[in-house]
């Protein structure tokens, strides 16, 4: 299912629960560099560090991001400033 403004290939919905009475998006990695504008590297290092939200498996060789994990991150990044 593709959103308003986004590419096919960043986000889609799976069927994690509701949140708030609203169906839980996943955001692929492009999604999640395009939102928070950091490079996969980037990602990846906050990941190892413990400063950024891990992924969650869709697969074998598959993985996304809750859109509510990455939401809060950026809402925590805003905070901070």
């Amino acid at each position: 299912m593709q959103r308003h403004g986004e590419q096919a290939s960043t986000s889609f919905v799976l069927d994690l629960g509701r949140t708030k009475d609203r169906t839980e998006f996943i955001l692929r990695l492009t999604g999640v560099k395009e939102r928070t504008g950091l490079s996969r590297s980037s990602i990846y290092l906050k990941i190892n560090q413990k400063t950024f939200p891990k992924p969650v498996a869709l697969g074998a060789r598959a993985v996304g991001w809750r859109e509510s994990d990455i939401n809060a991150w950026i809402a925590g990044c805003v905070a901070k400033a």
